[in-house]
């Protein structure tokens, strides 16, 4: 064989080196990509459709903004999590970095669940899901009734410490489960387009 062969040979190795990796990954974000703290496989649809909203914090132990903003979605959690809407955490450390993960989970006492995955499965899923990729920690996921709503694929603008934008508010604001429920917002967060 030629030196063009052989090059291209070795493309085409390395093309279904990639394609299987791919094809694995896909799998396993079709199935359950996710494990809980226990170990336990989950998948963040198993979280939505109870009839509450529920809002999906994607984030990574050494990501600056998601520290900073971690206690205004704890407090939204407690606020609203008996009412009309809950908050789900996903870090995407992935089982190398899982003692940092729960470090995180410990510092910041967070009082709603969180979920463990790959950093490649989570952009995967989160693209499946969108149709758009992370651009920065922590994109963010909106559920109604269990399906996707809304997305934000990157981080809030800096300085603005709130959890939610009003490119979720709008149609948020417009949907309370039960009449004689508060609103899920109120005026201590900022608005953020």
């Amino acid at each position: 064989m030629n030196r063009f062969g052989n090059i291209a040979l070795a493309a085409i190795r390395r093309l279904g080196l990639v394609a299987l990796v791919i094809g694995c990954v896909t799998a396993q974000a079709a199935s359950a990509p996710f494990t809980d703290f226990d170990g336990q496989p989950r998948t963040i649809e198993s979280f939505a459709g109870d009839g509450k909203w529920l809002v999906v914090m994607i984030w990574a132990h050494d990501c600056h903004v998601c520290n900073m903003e971690v206690e205004n979605y704890a407090h939204f959690h407690e606020t609203h999590k008996d009412n009309n809407a809950r908050i789900l955490g996903v870090s995407m450390d992935g089982q190398a970095k899982r003692a940092e993960a729960e470090a995180f989970i410990e510092r910041h006492d967070l009082p709603f669940p969180n979920l463990l995955g790959e950093p490649a499965t989570m952009m995967l899923h989160f693209a499946q899901l969108t149709g758009s990729s992370v651009r920065g920690t922590p994109p963010l996921l909106l559920f109604d009734r269990g399906q996707l709503h809304r997305e934000r694929a990157k981080p809030l603008p800096r300085g603005h410490q709130l959890f939610l934008s009003s490119f979720f508010l709008s149609d948020v604001l417009r949907r309370t489960p039960h009449p004689h429920q508060k609103p899920l917002f109120y005026d201590s967060y900022s608005v953020v387009g």
